[in-house]
């Protein structure tokens, strides 16, 4: 299966500390809760276990949504085709602005399935977090509002609120809009765009996991006949080939 599990109780929820980041059992308690608030048609929400090495499920619908772990300890969110976002490109929000890792730009891409050599990745110019450890709390903040008709670009989110709001909505089961204080611009400035190369059946980029040592699951192949690129882990081709 790939939909998140609950795998929370009210002790483990009560017991959330602030300066502790979420695991992935928080995460996907969030997914489970968003998926309950979804409007029909909205994709993606899968469990983050699939993130580890960027093997995703393709989301269904026009829209979809997902919680990305970047694999070096830090969540942001990955969203598609909402109304308020630009269109025909994945769309990151990250509270850190951090460059987006090989296992972020091949998540986006498992999730995208595109049948193009490569697609447009738009890193936003989102709400920064004033601390070192909401970035999870901010990216399901983020999903949130987009779930609620609301525009994250233009929301300042309440920055002493939102853990607390995060710990009574895993109480009550159930996710509301994060507290705000009001209006902002998105600097389009601070805003960019990366256009993402993809190869291989798995419509992933040649890089598609963080570490060094990886560099052998993630050798490549051209086919003799099409002349296109294959990862040989993938198309499970011998190494000695």
């Amino acid at each position: 299966m790939c939909a998140p599990t609950w795998c929370l109780d009210d002790e483990q929820i009560e017991g959330l500390r602030r300066s502790e980041w979420l695991n992935d059992n928080f995460t996907n308690g969030a997914m489970t809760l968003l998926i309950k608030k979804s409007p029909v048609g909205v994709g993606g929400m899968f469990d983050v276990i699939y993130g580890a090495n960027a093997e995703y499920p393709k989301a269904d619908g026009d829209m979809w949504l997902q919680i990305l772990h970047n694999g070096l300890n830090h969540w942001l969110l990955a969203a598609y085709g909402f109304p308020s976002l630009p269109k025909n490109c994945v769309v990151i929000f990250d509270s850190l602005r951090s460059e987006p890792s090989n296992l972020v730009l091949a998540s986006c891409a498992s999730l995208l399935g595109t049948s193009q050599d490569n697609f447009v990745l738009y890193s936003s110019s989102c709400q920064q977090q004033n601390n070192s450890d909401d970035c999870g709390v901010y990216a399901i903040a983020f999903a949130t509002a987009l779930l609620f008709n609301l525009d994250p670009l233009k929301l300042t989110f309440h920055s002493g609120k939102l853990r607390n709001h995060f710990k009574s909505c895993l109480l009550r089961r159930e996710l509301t809009p994060f507290p705000s204080v009001g209006s902002r611009c998105a600097n389009e400035r601070e805003s960019s765009e990366t256009v993402v190369d993809v190869i291989c059946s798995c419509r992933r980029p040649r890089r598609f996991l963080n570490s060094e040592s990886a560099l052998d699951i993630e050798s490549v192949y051209e086919c003799e006949i099409c002349g296109k690129e294959f990862h040989k882990s993938c198309e499970k081709i011998p190494k000695n080939v």
